[in-house]
């Protein structure tokens, strides 16, 4: 399997999110600020980079679920839960909070203008979320290496780039219920894991160095 955290709804039961590393909601202070600390020690200290992905459902302007991914460790965060109380946003604010505003950091999304829009509108009894500086969208640099691919999705992206299509059965589903299911969970952690995927794939495609150096170029002024 080319991709962690799948699952298929047919073959397990709710037994094997453990076996498959498919990782639980955090929803509220100790949880979020533990597991940020095992995300930070996953990440590469040469090339800090970690994806994300925003899930919302139809009512409010507010995310439901944000996602950050390295290319070993996910975290999936209750937003709503979070935002209810002071000390959840004070964990927002020191964890992810931070690594949006980090100057050292590259945190990768897709096409994801509406994701920070979703996280500054998320209703909250306390600011948390100051600063996007260290977004990165990689659709620009799609469009620099391969302009047939464009217009395209993440899963064709992930066809071209990692040989296998995502399963994008779950993009519609109610992503403010709890609990979520695990077929849920494993979508949600792909999706953010998928981005640095692929921007991995295009910081090692070095064949054109004319191409390297406009995509470098572009790397650092493409923030949201």
């Amino acid at each position: 399997d080319a991709f962690p955290h799948t699952h298929d709804g047919d073959s397990g039961g709710e037994k094997d999110d453990a076996a498959l590393n498919i990782p639980d909601v955090l929803a509220n202070h100790d949880q979020l600020t533990s597991a940020f600390e095992d995300l930070v020690s996953s990440i590469d200290p040469i090339t800090p980079v970690v994806g994300f992905d925003v899930e919302w459902g139809d009512g409010g302007t507010g995310a439901a679920l944000l996602q950050l991914s390295t290319m070993s460790k996910s975290i999936l965060i209750d937003i709503p839960a979070l935002t209810k109380t002071l000390t959840g946003c004070d964990a927002l604010e020191s964890t992810v909070g931070g690594i949006f505003a980090s100057k050292t950091m590259k945190l990768v999304g897709f096409s994801c203008r509406e994701d920070i829009s979703r996280l500054r509108g998320s209703p909250s009894v306390q600011n948390w979320f100051t600063d996007s500086i260290a977004v990165i969208d990689i659709r620009p640099l799609i469009s620099l290496d391969t302009p047939k691919l464009k217009e395209f999705g993440l899963s064709r992206l992930c066809e071209h780039y990692l040989q296998k299509p995502l399963d994008k059965a779950e993009q519609c589903s109610q992503w403010e219920k709890r609990p979520l299911s695990i077929s849920q969970r494993a979508y949600a952690a792909l999706d953010a894991w998928a981005v640095v995927a692929v921007y991995e794939k295009l910081s090692t495609n070095d064949n054109d160095n004319t191409c390297i150096a406009a995509k470098r170029k572009r790397d650092e002024q493409i923030n949201i």
